[in-house]
């Protein structure tokens, strides 16, 4: 769908499509803000793998949402433990939501998982929001999971 978008300058310019426009911006924000994210959170991740204290919170969706899916506390700590900041948005001066993804091991090959989650750095604190497989909306991710295609 094309809509019509003023430039910093005045100028208008008709883009072709909403979703390449939002993900041009989208990418940019990452560019931006991801590298600083990722440092707290393997910091973060640090502390988990060398049984330091941290708050990790799970929510009665995540709960539910893991049970359906068919996703073990196993595999959420996997993915907390080794996985990477994929996305992220800022709240405030030290809290994100972020997507974290990974892949864990099952019987016979490994399984992409992402965890969308509240987190704070000041506070050690990560609040699981919920869990999913990818490959479940596969239209909107890249090969690897980690790249998002478009929005829905």
């Amino acid at each position: 769908m094309p809509y019509i978008k003023k430039s910093k300058k005045g100028e208008y310019k008709v883009s072709k499509n909403i979703d390449e426009e939002r993900m041009k911006r989208h990418q940019q924000y990452l560019d931006k803000h991801l590298p600083a994210i990722e440092c707290l959170f393997n910091i973060f991740q640090d502390k988990i793998n060398n049984s330091d204290h941290v708050a990790i919170i799970d929510t009665r969706h995540k709960d539910k949402r893991a049970l359906e899916r068919a996703v073990s506390q196993k595999d959420i700590m996997t993915v907390l433990k080794n996985g990477d900041i994929i996305e992220t948005s800022k709240i405030d001066e030290s809290t994100y939501d972020v997507l974290i993804m990974s892949y864990v091991k099952n019987t016979t090959n490994y399984r992409p998982l992402h965890i969308s989650a509240i987190f704070d750095a000041d506070r050690d604190m990560l609040k699981i929001k919920t869990v999913y497989d990818p490959r479940s909306k596969e239209e909107q991710w890249t090969n690897s999971y980690t790249t998002r295609v478009f929005f829905k």
